[in-house]
């Protein structure tokens, strides 16, 4: 189909929109649903900036105007307003900005989505607010759309199947199953007005109310703005929320997250561990919803084709470990969760390429299943347009790629990590690689079978977490971004997991005993109290003695008036693993649950740089049998779009044999995989990097490898 096209998913809050221009998607920034009527017989206002209007008259915002879509009219302060009105309000400040990826033109083609349960009432608003901003109008049900990107993303030659989709708003969530084949029909759909992300907002600012002491400095101040009794403390709690709402999405890929709290004299800091003690009922309720629409469409989770988390809600971990859990099945989430249906919807009219290669797709097959589901001013849907190729891929060596990851932006991989939950492991026959943190392959004969729907997945019982904590940090804190999540392993066999959380040494265990120092650091009990600036001082003063340590043993060998000897390597002993730590390089971290050590550069607090280790169980000490099993689990991940490529599973790194592949899943960053294969134990070592830091990083990663051991 030619012809430019603008996509528009209207939400209850929020707007996402896309633009083809019939050679490349582009995205457009995310923006509010809000209208505002200002003085009579102005134009309404609309997003941001209504909202930003309102702060005099709240009487006269609409912040959710697709909720009135049943009725005529709206009170707007003392302005009557169309329904239509308003929602076209919206849709034309969209379609204006997109004007400039169109340079200027007028889009031949808009498409809206809506959810699949709209009648023929809402639907025809719909349309009459989009009337005249585009030479012709589609609509497309919401997980019809979702389902199409999810297929464009299905690697080549893979069995089409139904898909099951979980979509988790601002204020509502809803649950469909969309058929597969060129007909693409909704077999059921359940919504829930229980839940949204609105509402893990407040849950969460209802916990760090509850943990605040009342004598805390500030702490009546807080309670005042909380209450919004006054139009400024109104506009303080406004800023409050948001604030929590970003301390929840960080919470995504990092494990703490401050909250500023009004009066600027107390911040409250809440791990992840805490937040899902927070949500985990409400998210209980969500698996459970998915689970009675797989119901009510009468198929089993197992035989799904696809299982997607959208919505600005999908990229919270604990959602996607319990939806594993629940069904067995490993639901991935989109690069960007929001804009999934403003995507999908143009793939359904036969958008470019660049829809999908854009998040890294595979190519459907040419002839790919028409889709369906869509609705059309003057003419009849039309089927998918098979794209032009598949989305880029790595090249160089192995072990040296280029091809990106995900970083914070795209961010937690959905199966949960860290040590406050159990996470489930790999599916059989799959793996759930998303493409936010990629993991290294499941070692050999460690994938548990898959449960069946309903069995909970077993796993080491949750660690206790501390109540909400309170602090007065010193200064800014910069946190710091998690290594990819990792393979869902057990521990080494004999090996016990520290239920105090994790444990770092750092010593010269190449040194003879007799001049040998040991420096141990270990994360209190109250872990989830330091700030990451603690935590950044502690390691710097663990590396500081370690400096200074290894600076005396080299005065005390070199003795006087010759030369000294050359100071001994510093090495990272962590669970069952040792190596020696590269030059310019300071210990990061572990984690417990999955039994992994983090280094990165000394220089680089924060970023994309950084090398992880990490231990697992092998089934048998056979080298070869190690291999095989490897390269099961990679093609099953290749089959189920896990995104990994180049494996070699013969090669050498670091002076010593090894298995490599590499693991794309956004463009900018990339992690090269490393395997070593140590009796009964695969070390597998994540080399993540930038483009800029590509050379150092794998240069690093090589001395890593060549010191890398298992002590027996």
């Amino acid at each position: 189909m030619t012809g430019s096209s603008v996509a528009v998913d209207l939400g209850e809050v929020g707007v996402a929109a896309a633009v083809d221009d019939g050679h490349e998607v582009t995205e457009l920034a995310l923006d509010l649903a809000a209208v505002l009527a200002a003085d009579d017989g102005e134009a309404l206002l609309t997003g941001r900036e209504a909202r930003r209007r309102a702060a005099p008259d709240p009487s006269r915002l609409e912040p959710s105007p697709r909720r009135h879509v049943d009725e005529a009219t709206m009170l707007l302060g003392t302005r009557v307003v169309g329904v239509g009105e308003a929602l076209g309000a919206v849709l034309a400040a969209t379609v204006d900005r997109a004007a400039p990826a169109l340079r200027g033109a007028r889009p031949a083609r808009l498409v809206l989505t809506h959810p699949a349960s709209w009648g023929t009432s809402r639907r025809e608003v719909l349309r009459r607010a989009g009337a005249g901003l585009a030479t012709e109008l589609v609509l497309v049900p919401e997980p019809v759309a979702v389902a199409a990107h999810a297929a464009w993303t299905r690697p080549a030659g893979a069995a089409d199947g139904p898909v099951a989709v979980l979509d988790v708003g601002t204020r509502t969530a809803r649950a469909a199953v969309v058929g597969p084949g060129p007909e693409r029909a909704v077999l059921a759909e359940r919504s829930s007005r229980a839940f949204g992300g609105d509402d893990a907002d407040e849950l969460l600012l209802r916990a760090v109310l509850g943990a605040l002491p009342d004598d805390a400095p500030g702490a009546a101040r807080v309670r005042e703005v909380v209450a919004g009794a006054t139009l400024p403390d109104r506009r303080h709690r406004q800023v409050l929320v948001e604030d929590v709402r970003a301390a929840r999405e960080r919470l995504s890929d990092a494990e703490q997250a401050e909250i500023p709290l009004p009066g600027g004299a107390t911040s409250a800091w809440c791990s992840r561990g805490e937040l899902e003690d927070v949500l985990r009922e409400p998210c209980e309720g969500l698996v459970a919803l998915l689970s009675r629409t797989l119901d009510d469409a009468g198929v089993e989770a197992g035989g799904l084709a696809g299982l997607r988390l959208v919505g600005g809600f999908a990229r919270t971990p604990l959602l996607g470990t319990l939806v594993h859990r629940e069904l067995g099945t490993p639901p991935v989430v989109p690069p960007e969760p929001r804009t999934a249906a403003v995507r999908g919807a143009l793939l359904v009219v036969g958008g470019t390429g660049a829809a999908g290669a854009r998040s890294g797709a595979a190519a459907l097959p040419t002839g790919a299943p028409a889709t369906n589901g869509a609705t059309r001013a003057g003419t009849p849907a039309g089927p998918v347009r098979a794209p032009a190729g598949p989305g880029p891929a790595g090249s160089g060596p192995a072990g040296t790629g280029s091809a990106g990851t995900g970083s914070a932006g795209t961010g937690l991989a959905v199966a949960g990590t860290g040590a406050r939950s159990a996470p489930p492991g790999p599916p059989t026959g799959g793996l759930p690689l998303l493409p936010d943190w990629p993991r290294p392959l499941p070692p050999a004969g460690a994938s548990p079978p898959t449960p069946s729907r309903g069995a909970p997945v077993a796993g080491p019982p949750s660690a206790p977490t501390p109540a909400v904590s309170v602090a007065r940090p010193t200064g800014p804190t910069a946190p710091v971004p998690p290594i990819p999540a990792g393979p869902l392993a057990r521990p080494a066999a004999g090996a016990t997991p520290d239920p105090d959380g994790p444990t770092m040494r750092i010593d010269r265990s190449l040194v003879p005993s007799s001049s040998r120092a040991l420096v141990r650091t270990e994360t209190p009990a109250g872990a989830a109290r330091w700030s990451p600036r603690r935590r950044a001082a502690a390691v710097a003063a663990v590396t500081a003695a370690v400096v200074v340590v290894v600076l005396v043993v080299a005065g005390l060998h070199g003795g006087t008036g010759g030369s000294a000897t050359a100071a001994p390597p510093t090495v990272v002993s962590a669970f069952s693993h040792a190596y020696e730590l590269p030059a310019g390089w300071l210990p990061d971290g572990t984690d417990a649950a999955s039994r992994r050590s983090r280094i990165r550069p000394a220089d680089q607090p924060r970023g994309p740089n950084l090398i992880a280790v990490q231990e697992s169980a092998l089934a048998s000490p056979d080298p070869q049998s190690a291999r095989a099993q490897l390269l099961a689990g990679y093609e099953a991940a290749r089959a189920g779009g896990g995104g990994v490529s180049d494996l070699q599973p013969d090669a050498t790194f670091g002076g010593r044999p090894v298995a490599t592949y590499r693991q794309v899943a956004a463009p900018g960053t990339t992690v090269d995989w490393v395997v070593v294969f140590a009796g009964t134990t695969q070390l597998s070592v994540g080399c993540r990097h930038d483009d800029q830091g590509r050379d150092a990083v794998l240069a690093a990663c090589a001395h890593v490898v060549s010191t890398l051991r298992s002590p027996p």
